[in-house]
């Protein structure tokens, strides 16, 4: 007989979860937090109930991390954003290699969305976007002008709260359950170098991964998100057919 793989064995904790879920079998669409339309989707909320389930999970994590090149013991802060993250990061700690790290995460900021779309409306910026334009919006707002622009592309705006905070020689690593546009990714990334640049010091991002990759091919990540200096990681691959909100199948 053959001995199940880690990745096998927690491709088929999931299925048998019954987290995997497939319009075909519920006759329900999804939506996902991207904006983004689907008719696949993995509630691993589900899969997270169990301890021993979330241990193996964790584990295939810890191994692709490392098979990343990343090394556990250079790892200070592990950061992902509210609530899916959440028991990846506390399950990885109990992993001897991390139990050195700190755990935080990254909240949306309701408020700041809710004022931007007040402007934007006011501004007719769905038709119309000009620099200049931006600039303003910005300096009404307090805000960067890449906030601003992440705000447009993204419609979120992450930022590390309740006190959490980076220390200058703090290496971070960013930890999601599933990546499919990287929009949290990237804002989870601009929200723990705003922290830090409010404080005079640079963000120091080693890499980021999640437990499940649901990117719609295989093709390379975007070169604004995958930059030089960051690593990236995946627990399991899972190719998944995306739509716009005017294109969903019928």
């Amino acid at each position: 007989f053959r001995l199940k793989t880690l990745e096998k064995e927690c491709a088929d904790l999931i299925e048998s979860s019954g987290a995997h879920l497939m319009t075909e079998n519920t006759g329900v669409h999804y939506l996902l937090s991207s904006g983004m339309h689907t008719d696949e989707f993995y509630q691993l909320a589900r899969v997270f109930e169990c301890g021993p389930i979330r241990e193996r999970l964790a584990d295939l994590m810890l191994t692709k991390i490392k098979l990343a090149g990343i090394k556990p013991k250079e790892i200070d802060v592990l950061v992902g954003p509210v609530f899916g993250a959440l028991p990846c990061i506390y399950t990885l700690q109990h992993f001897y290699d991390l139990s050195h790290t700190r755990a935080i995460f990254v909240e949306r900021n309701t408020e700041i969305v809710k004022r931007f779309a007040t402007i934007k409306e006011e501004c007719l910026l769905q038709k119309l976007w000009r620099e200049p334009q931006a600039k303003e919006i910005a300096a009404q707002m307090g805000l960067d002008l890449e906030d601003i622009r992440s705000l447009k592309d993204t419609g979120s705006y992450w930022e590390l709260g309740r006190d959490f905070s980076l220390n200058p020689d703090e290496r971070v690593l960013i930890i999601d359950d599933a990546i499919t546009t990287y929009r949290t990714v990237k804002g989870t990334i601009r929200a723990l170098h705003r922290a830090c640049k409010s404080k005079e010091w640079e963000a120091c991002i080693v890499g980021f991964g999640a437990l499940i990759d649901r990117r719609t091919s295989r093709d390379q990540l975007p070169d604004d998100v995958i930059m030089p200096t960051l690593r990236y990681f995946y627990g399991l691959r899972r190719l998944t057919k995306l739509f716009e909100a005017n294109n969903c199948p019928k």
